[in-house]
């Protein structure tokens, strides 16, 4: 008889994962069971098989169990066809050819892997989309507060740079002086945020698909984009306040 014939022994393969996992490799021959089957496990494994994706796009286990079509009863079965044309040129093709087999056959839910693909990744494309968007928001905002505070911070110093100047200080020197202390508090500024946010990335891995909470770009980009920010906050109005004549610096409220 054959082995996919109905009253033949049960049969099944299993994914190359599967079989390192619960026999060290060496399934063929081995036996397991079915919960909807009772009694001792009766289903004889007679081949191991590539892993294939899950059909849960976050899972990490690739333990799968093929079983052959006669000898079982499924609700609906799933076909996959592959073709060089554009797909959706098949589908009168596809439907004339399950109804020349059997017309009672009903064939619904006819999908492209795109379409498939795009359905099944909605949610995390939306929290995607959505926290991208905040994320963006939230740069703003930061950057917009970050200008505004280093540069009322270097316009107070406006009477301590004439102080300078008047001592006998050069102008590029003062200016030197300011952009390194701005630039000290951003580099202190930067690193602590970046610890914090590695801190807090690891909460949010759960809601990450395909992409690692912490991605160097994103982190690389953010930084610099701040401490441009920062460096031009501060050197704006330090270079207006070089321009200034000492005596109406020393004026400065």
């Amino acid at each position: 008889a054959e082995l996919d014939a109905p009253g033949s022994r049960r049969v099944v393969m299993i994914t190359r994962t599967m079989a390192h996992r619960y026999f060290g490799g060496n399934a063929i021959g081995k036996h397991i069971g079915w919960r909807d089957i009772p009694g001792p496990p009766s289903l004889e494994i007679v081949g191991v098989v590539p892993d294939i994706a899950p059909l849960d796009y976050r899972a990490s286990r690739h333990d799968f169990v093929f079983g052959p079509a006669r000898q079982w009863e499924p609700f609906q079965r799933s076909f996959h066809v592959r073709t060089a044309l554009r797909p959706e040129s098949l589908f009168q093709s596809i439907r004339k050819a399950v109804r020349d087999v059997d017309p009672a056959v009903p064939v619904v839910s006819m999908k492209t892997m795109e379409v498939q693909i795009d359905s099944a990744l909605f949610v995390e494309r939306m929290i995607a989309l959505l926290s991208a968007c905040f994320g963006a928001l939230a740069l703003i905002l930061s950057a917009i507060g970050l200008y505004g505070v280093i540069a009322y911070s270097v316009a107070r110093r406006t009477r301590e740079m004439g102080i300078r100047m008047a001592l006998g200080a050069q102008k590029h020197t003062v200016l030197a002086l300011v952009m390194k202390d701005v630039g000290f508090m951003l580099g202190a500024g930067i690193i602590t945020g970046v610890l914090c946010a590695l801190a807090v990335s690891r909460l949010v891995r759960s809601q990450l698909f395909g992409v690692e909470p912490a991605d160097l770009l994103t982190f690389a980009v953010a930084a610099l984009l701040l401490a441009t920010i920062g460096l031009t906050a501060a050197l704006i109005p330090a270079r207006r306040a070089m321009r200034v004549d000492v005596v109406t610096a020393l004026r400065y409220e």
